[in-house]
Parts: structure tokens; C-alpha cells; sequence
């Protein structure tokens, strides 16, 4: 999956290199509130616009990832805690270890059997 998206993204980049520096004519654009006019080669109105898009679009994706990333955080600092008392507990409860490794658990059979069948 991100591997097509890394491929759509070039895709969208070199169509909006192409269409800039097909249309490098001047065009004159106005900001309507504020009553002002600006005249500027098409080129850069258009990777202007491009740039600002995917700018507000990775600002916009970062907010809206902001709160799992803070649980996340919250979420790692609380299994550092319980895996601290886990060990606390472990080393007050369990025996320390001697140099004869023992075990509890019964030795496992061998399930498998290298004899031919008559």
C-alpha cells in the first residue's frame, strides 16, 4: 500500500511539473475581500497552489493523528511500569537462581520416532 501511494504521489508531482511549465503565460489573480490584484507567470500560481495543498494536507493529517499518537505515549509508559513491577515482583517471589538450572515443568517426550515399520 505504500508503494502505491509513493507511486500515485510521483504520478501527482510530475502531472503538476508538466501542466506548470506547459502554461507559463502571465495571469493576473485577485484577492476578492481585500480588493488587490497580482500578476504572476501561471507556473507559479500553479506549483504555488500545489505546494500550499500538500503543505495544509500534512499539517491537517498530523493534527488528526495527535490524539493516537498521545495514547500510544501513554499507553508505552504504562507497560514500562508494569513490566518494572513484574520484575520487582518476580525477584521477590521467586527463589534467586543457583548455578543448577531446575526446572518445574515435567521433561517433554519425543513424539517422534526415527524405526522403520515392519
Amino acid at each position: 500500500m505504500r508503494l502505491l501511494s509513493s507511486l500515485l504521489g510521483v504520478i501527482i508531482v510530475f502531472l503538476a511539473l508538466a501542466f506548470a511549465l506547459a502554461n507559463r503565460q502571465s495571469a493576473t489573480i485577485s484577492f476578492w475581500p481585500f480588493g488587490m490584484k497580482a500578476q504572476a507567470p501561471l507556473c507559479f500560481l500553479t506549483l504555488g497552489t500545489f505546494f500550499f495543498g500538500l503543505l495544509l494536507g500534512a499539517i491537517l493529517t498530523w493534527i488528526s493523528s495527535l490524539p493516537n499518537r498521545l495514547a500510544t505515549r501513554h499507553l508505552r509508559r504504562d507497560l514500562a511500569s508494569l513490566q518494572n513491577k513484574m520484575d520487582e515482583l518476580k525477584q521477590t517471589v521467586l527463589p534467586p537462581q543457583t548455578d543448577k538450572t531446575v526446572s518445574l515443568l515435567p521433561r517433554p517426550r519425543a513424539k517422534w520416532s526415527f524405526r522403520r515399520s515392519p
